[in-house]
């Protein structure tokens, strides 16, 4: 699976989907779906959204059912590159395939501090907080 993400393209989205149970659950700060169809879409929305997405596998490590993989995020948005890091946890079933995909990152850094008008405020309130 970890293979798949490193090399996740738009056309390998399938093989990645069938990394996970039928009825699999993924959540990131933006979505909460079950099932392949549904994780396979937000990639799919994903490579319409940003340009050369790329996960850069940092460290894993597992213990019995549950997986942890730190990773980098790299793409191309608004023809600027950028990247943030981020965290999975995984529930792998005893047929191998991941059951529960938790997503783990800071939206207000790692996208909306990008973005035209969110991304200024986004800004001036972390400067704020400091």
């Amino acid at each position: 699976m970890l293979a798949c993400y490193a090399a996740l393209d738009l056309a390998s989205i399938p093989a990645l989907a069938a990394c996970y149970a039928p009825e699999a659950r993924f959540r990131d700060p933006f979505n909460d779906v079950r099932g392949r169809e549904a994780i396979a879409a937000i990639f799919r929305h994903m490579f319409a959204a940003v340009a050369q997405p790329q996960f850069r596998i940092l460290r894993y490590w597992r213990t019995g059912q549950d997986a942890m993989v730190e990773w980098q995020f790299d793409f191309v948005l608004r023809g600027k590159e950028l990247s943030f890091d981020g965290c999975s946890r995984l529930v792998l079933g005893m047929d191998g395939l991941v059951h529960s995909h938790l997503d783990y990152w800071d939206a207000a850094s790692g996208l909306y501090a990008h973005l035209p008008l969110v991304g200024g405020l986004m800004r001036w309130l972390a400067a704020r907080m400091r």
